[in-house]
C-alpha cells in the first residue's frame, strides 16, 4: 500500500463516526445502572482503535466485510445473534487476527468485542467487559434476543 493510500485510509478511519457509540449514548442514559450494557463507551473506543489496527484490513473499516465476513448487520446476526457473547469472544481470541491468533492481550480482545457489540445495537454501560466477565456467558450477541 502506498504512503498516499495509507494516509487516505487513516484520514478516512479517523473521520468515521462510531455509529454504535452514538446509539449507545442515548441508551446509556436510559440504562445508567447495571441494567445497561456490558462494556463502556471508552472501551468501545479503544476497541475501535484495536479493530482498525488488527481487523479492518480483512473485515472492512465499517465492519461490513471484505476478505473476511461482515461483523455487523444481517449476515453477522444470522451467524452470531443467537449465540452468547462468550462464544464470540472465544472465537475472536482463538482465531484472530488470521494467522496471528491469540497475539493480542485479553483486554484488547475484549475491547474489540465491545466495539463489535457497539456496532450491533448493544448499549454501553458502566462496567468494562473483560475475559472473566460473567456477562460474556449471560448475554446474547443479538441485543434484541435478551
Amino acid at each position: 500500500m502506498s504512503r498516499l493510500s495509507m494516509f487516505a485510509l487513516v484520514v478516512l478511519v479517523l473521520s468515521l463516526p462510531v455509529t454504535g457509540l452514538a446509539q449507545e449514548s442515548a441508551s446509556t442514559d436510559e440504562n445508567s445502572n447495571s441494567a445497561g450494557g456490558i462494556y463502556t463507551e471508552d472501551q468501545a473506543k479503544r476497541g475501535q482503535q484495536a479493530y482498525f489496527q488488527s481487523c479492518a484490513s480483512c473485515h472492512g473499516i465499517r465492519l461490513n466485510g471484505g476478505m473476511g465476513p461482515a461483523l455487523t448487520g444481517d449476515p453477522f446476526m444470522s451467524r452470531w445473534g443467537p449465540k452468547r457473547v462468550q462464544e464470540l469472544f472465544d472465537f475472536v481470541q482463538e482465531n484472530m487476527p488470521l494467522g496471528l491468533a491469540g497475539t493480542l492481550s485479553d483486554q484488547a480482545y475484549a475491547d474489540i468485542v465491545a466495539f463489535i457489540l457497539s456496532n450491533n445495537g448493544h448499549p454501553a454501560g458502566s462496567t468494562e467487559l473483560t475475559a472473566e466477565s460473567e456477562a460474556l456467558g449471560s448475554t446474547r450477541v443479538d441485543p434484541d434476543a435478551e
